[in-house]
């Protein structure tokens, strides 16, 4: 196993992440052909970030070699009102660099957020994975993830 340092990102530090956003939003729309990233859509992610870091979100950084290799971003959601949860922690967004895969740097980042969730007592997690992505698939089960819902989409 590498390496890897993860660190809890500044607002300030997001823009080095703009590579990866792109590359997460391209392998979206390569897996379902709908998902694609806006027009401004990264800096309104930043702008969004600035406001609610480490209080209700949270975007932790995967270091190798002091180069970013990877991020996970982390949000706490209040649920309906008919739901058992009155908060859970939602896992938004998971990139790893294809050369770091395989070699634990998701899983280091998974935990270090749900470390991060159990400190912000939230007791229940959740995540969406767009459909066609089975590698990202299989990487939330193997972490002890289970399928619940299919969100379907289409444009009119």
């Amino acid at each position: 196993m590498e390496n890897i340092e993860i660190r809890l990102a500044n607002p300030d530090e997001l823009a080095s992440l703009l590579a990866m956003f792109e590359k997460m939003y391209e392998h979206f729309h390569a897996a379902n052909g709908f998902t694609t990233l806006a027009e401004g859509g990264f800096e309104r992610w930043m702008h969004g970030y600035e406001r609610s870091c480490d209080v209700s979100r949270v975007v932790l950084v995967a270091y190798s070699d002091s180069k970013p290799c990877g991020f996970i971003e982390g949000q706490i959601r209040l649920a309906s009102p008919t739901a058992i949860a009155e908060k859970t922690g939602h896992v938004a967004h998971l990139f790893v660099e294809q050369r770091h895969r395989r070699s634990k740097v998701g899983q280091q980042l998974f935990t270090t957020l749900s470390d991060w969730f159990a400190s912000k007592r939230i007791r229940r997690e959740s995540l969406e994975v767009v459909c066609n992505n089975m590698e990202g698939s299989e990487f939330w089960v193997s972490v002890g993830f289970k399928p619940l819902f299919v969100t379907y989409g289409r444009e009119t």
